[in-house]
């Protein structure tokens, strides 16, 4: 069945005439559509639905701009100079620069297990690390950003772990020796493993070159 108000209009009974809205056929002919778009209560419940909707895209909107803002700031506070590397770049050295490393030395005669062996090398590596900050900080982030290079090596005795913290600090490099306090495996005063650098590797080479990988 058609819409009456149509009808009429068509008849030309329209203009002038106050809409019955029980009448209407919701929109589906031109004279109902144009009531829905005209009337001042269907116009006011369009604003109001207008107005949620901007509303919660500035909320979403503010939201975002305070990530981007937080995010910007982060980049602003970290200092690309002393923040880690990317992985992708982790181990790219930059060849014009001259090849920085640490050495880890850990003694074999002592019959550490390997957890032992590995918490006695992260105990003088951290050591090394830090007599090395104090000397030269600038070289420490450079290493820091190429890589960060780390070789373990073994001696056959505490004589000889001894003698090499001797040579490299008469060389003035930065270096570390441990000696364990006896709780678990070894006797306490055990020198455990000795550590040189980060420095350039020629320099650490003339103490620690002839010796070989930990096993």
């Amino acid at each position: 069945m058609g819409c009456k108000l149509e009808d009429r209009s068509k008849a030309g009974e329209f203009d002038g005439i106050r809409i019955d809205p029980s009448k209407l056929c919701n929109g589906e002919c031109d004279v109902c559509d144009y009531y829905y778009e005209t009337n001042p209560k269907f116009l006011k419940g369009a604003i109001i639905e207008l107005e949620k909707i901007l509303k919660t895209k500035k909320e979403l909107l503010k939201k975002l701009e305070k990530k981007v803002f937080d995010m910007d700031k982060m980049d602003k506070i970290l200092d690309p100079i002393k923040c880690p590397p990317k992985f992708e770049d982790e181990y790219q050295c930059k060849p014009e620069m001259p090849r920085i490393k640490q050495v880890i030395v850990l003694c074999t005669e002592l019959g550490m297990r390997r957890g032992k062996m590995v918490a006695q090398g992260c105990h003088v590596s951290t050591l090394s690390l830090l007599e090395a900050i104090s000397k030269d900080r600038k070289m420490v982030d450079d290493w820091l950003h190429n890589g960060y290079k780390k070789v373990a090596l073994e001696v056959q005795t505490q004589d000889i772990l001894k003698l090499l913290y001797e040579q490299a600090k008469d060389a003035g490099l930065p270096c570390a020796i441990t000696v364990d306090y006896g709780l678990t495996q070894i006797p306490a005063g055990s020198t455990t493993a000795m550590a040189i650098g980060p420095f350039y590797d020629k320099d650490i080479d003339k103490i620690t070159g002839n010796l070989k990988l930990l096993q």
